[in-house]
């Protein structure tokens, strides 16, 4: 389904195949009540049904859960994209006049990597498995969760991928999107696709979830679909462990459990075995599975930061509490949003359990080259 292709009609054809269950309501983070969502669009009420979706963070349980697989975040984007919202004003000029939500400034987007000074010997297995490569970090990474982007680049480089940096890198446009900015989003899209096209990368590796659902599938939506692949970094480390390309290098002796963020579980990718494969890879890591995992995995509620705060609590501590009640001692994501919220719910409750990026953590492994 494109996005801002459907007619009024179609839309309100899809709310009509509703039938008023009311499951997706009952596990959706931000509390948006999809059959009065439904029933303004029915009414070709367009500015009552952008109101009412206003909480929904794209994280697509409600089509996950519906027994009649009706498309969730793509019904609300195509609300949006019809009703323009502006409840997002300061972070979408941040985006525009900056190239980040974040405030910060753009030439100090690729400060994470000043320091770095890899010479790794490229390996021709990894070479004929990605090719050419750019990572593509996001703002969060870029700039608030740093130390997670050099461990990404590190085990990568170290693996033997040809991997490279842009400075043009800008914000993936997920905000845009979902705020139904179609014009500037369309212009965040050309301009990173131009970016990397220019480089003739055959793969560009992304690292947040919520930029790699834009890359695959916003941006082909927007402009059409760019002339190299898109993979996530996980995706990528698993092929070179399972490809035999690199091997754990120690090992760890600890409980770890996954959380799977909302946009790399459910969305386009839907990667959910990677990331577990990476893990179980690290002898002496003893993996735990909590409850609501994979494409069922209970959202953090970071991105609800933006709205309802005390919801963001509530859902991250919850989520602290499964990992506690499997025993895990580390709760591993891949996400910086995840991270972000999940450490703070941590701290909150002086949990013994320590959230840990993916990245960060298999750095503190290590990884070989498998020789021969």
């Amino acid at each position: 389904m494109r996005l801002a292709t459907l007619t009024e009609e179609e839309v309100i054809r899809l709310a009509d195949e509703c039938r008023g269950c009311g499951v997706c309501e009952a596990r959706c983070p931000g509390g948006v009540n999809r059959r009065l969502l439904f029933a303004y669009i029915r009414l070709g009420d367009w500015d009552s049904a952008s109101k009412a979706s206003r909480n929904c963070v794209a994280c697509n349980i409600c089509e996950e859960v519906c027994p009649w697989k009706l498309p969730g975040a793509y019904v609300v984007d195509e609300v949006r994209w019809k009703r323009p919202r502006g409840e997002l004003g300061e972070a979408l000029d941040l985006i525009v006049k900056a190239g980040n939500p974040l405030g910060q400034l753009h030439e100090h987007r690729l400060r994470w990597a000043e320091e770095l000074r890899l010479k790794a010997k490229p390996n021709h297995v990894a070479r004929d498995l990605l090719g050419r490569c750019a990572l593509f970090t996001g703002c969060m990474y870029s700039y608030r969760e740093a130390e997670a982007a050099r461990a990404a680049y590190r085990l990568l480089v170290e693996a033997g991928v040809e991997v490279h940096l842009s400075p043009m890198e800008w914000c993936c446009g997920f905000l845009l999107v979902r705020a139904g900015l179609v014009e500037r989003a369309s212009e965040a899209a050309s301009r990173n696709v131009e970016a990397y096209e220019s480089m003739e990368v055959d793969t560009l590796i992304t690292l947040c979830p919520a930029c790699d659902a834009t890359w695959r599938r916003d941006y082909p939506a927007l402009i059409g679909r760019p002339r190299f692949r898109v993979v996530h970094f996980t995706e990528a480390l698993e092929l070179l462990f399972r490809e035999g390309v690199v091997e754990a290098a120690s090992r760890l002796k600890a409980s770890a459990t996954f959380h799977d963020p909302c946009h790399l579980a459910r969305g386009p990718a839907r990667l959910v075995e990677q990331p577990r494969s990476i893990l179980k890879m690290v002898e002496g890591l003893d993996y735990v599975e909590m409850l609501r995992w994979g494409a069922r995995t209970r959202c953090c509620g970071s991105t609800l930061r933006l709205y309802e705060y005390g919801a963001v609590r509530r859902l991250s501590e919850l989520r602290v509490r499964d990992a506690e009640k499997v025993g895990a001692e580390l709760l591993v994501t891949m996400c910086p949003f995840c991270h972000v919220n999940l450490s703070g719910a941590a701290k909150r409750l002086r949990s013994k359990v320590k959230v840990v990026e993916l990245p960060s953590l298999m750095e503190r492994v290590g990884v070989r080259r498998v020789e021969g």
